[in-house]
């Protein structure tokens, strides 16, 4: 199978993604609009790599202008693919960005992109000695912002996703230097083109991490979801010491009937982030709309206590700082070792607790 023939197929394949992510648009919300975007550069890659490969099969004077114009452009929006997966996976992480940042994260590029372009007419990354395509003395320049945005791509996931175990870690970890590898490769052989086709390879298999890990964390807060609760919390019936906290927002549809939905899930958001910074955030739970729970695995009842008082600090702070409070409820439970309760048992007496917490705190208050 030629090139041009893999190259075919894995546009279809960037097709195919684009298309799942479209039906998916809700699940994913805006920032699915990035993750397409690095799927359309590859397709652009793979029809510049196509052409350049039909016009050294025609192999004419009269196309050179045209080859210096595609490599051109095929080294300007290298990067662009990478940047845009980091785009998707900072999407919210947040959103008051300093202009210098801003500018320091484009910097690259934007070299990248202005020695490309002046390689059409200076042998700066690439010239044609006739018909003959040679690389010059800054050629690592693409490769070199590549590799950058590669190694801030792997920052900002392990940012995004903290609650991803080592093993999945390393996979998404894999699968995004796929394609840096068979950049290095393609370097090292120049008859050799494969980067674009295992660049389509890496984001289908990254597309299908995305799909586990919809099915395992909860897209709004990041914290796990009840599926992930339910096979965590059977993990610990035989765990001696464990306990459970369970945490509910009160008149949440007070909020969201008065100040909208937006502003309703901004509370949510920053409530899980309360708990996650207060506790463990492996063992942090979003079950359910307003319901959150942790598991204190192996923690004392002294150490949990101070943990609450954390917690119900962090939450003091921020209804300081904030027009519309955080009104929170939770209950805590541990596990009797001498009457040989459940991890269930335990759950309801958190649930309980968490009640008896609520009763008393039945009125919205700003």
């Amino acid at each position: 199978m030629n090139a041009i023939n893999v190259n075919i197929i894995s546009i279809l394949l960037m097709i195919w993604t684009i298309f799942l992510i479209a039906r998916n648009m809700q699940l994913y919300q805006r920032k699915a609009i990035f993750f397409s975007l690095s799927c359309l550069v590859i397709v652009a890659l793979l029809l510049l790599e196509i052409i350049e490969n039909r016009l050294i099969d025609i192999n004419s004077y009269d196309f050179i202008f045209l080859r210096k114009v595609v490599n051109a452009v095929g080294f300007s929006i290298t990067p662009l693919g990478i940047i845009f997966l980091i785009l998707f996976n900072y999407y919210e992480i947040d959103k008051k960005v300093k202009k210098w940042i801003i500018v320091l994260f484009w910097t690259p590029f934007m070299i990248c992109v202005f020695c490309s372009i002046l390689s059409i007419w200076f042998p700066i990354i690439f010239s044609f000695d006739g018909l003959t395509y040679q690389r010059k003395a800054f050629f690592f320049i693409p490769s070199l912002t590549s590799l950058t945005y590669l190694i801030l791509l792997l920052v900002v996931v392990k940012l995004k996703h903290r609650s991803y175990k080592n093993t999945e870690f390393g996979f998404l970890c894999i699968s995004i230097f796929i394609g840096a590898i068979s950049f290095f490769i393609q370097i090292l052989i120049k008859n050799v083109f494969l980067i674009w086709s295992s660049y389509s390879v890496s984001l289908i298999i990254y597309y299908s991490l995305m799909q586990e890990s919809r099915l395992q964390y909860d897209s709004m807060t990041g914290m796990k979801n009840r599926n992930l609760f339910q096979k965590d919390i059977s993990a610990l019936e035989n765990t001696i010491k464990m306990g459970i906290v369970i945490f509910d927002l009160n008149s949440l549809k007070y909020v969201n009937d008065n100040y909208g939905h937006l502003v309703g899930d901004k509370i949510i958001i920053d409530t899980s982030k309360i708990i996650q910074e207060t506790f463990n955030q492996d063992y942090c739970y979003r079950i359910g709309g307003d319901e959150f729970v942790v598991l204190l695995k192996k923690t004392k009842k002294d150490d949990a206590k101070v943990l609450m008082e954390e917690f119900s600090k962090a939450i003091h702070e921020y209804n300081k700082t904030h027009e519309l409070n955080i009104d929170v409820s939770y209950g805590c439970a541990f596990r009797n070792q001498t009457q040989g309760e459940s991890v269930m048992d335990v759950f309801k007496k958190a649930d309980d607790n968490m009640y008896k917490m609520k009763e008393t705190r039945k009125f919205y208050k700003k």
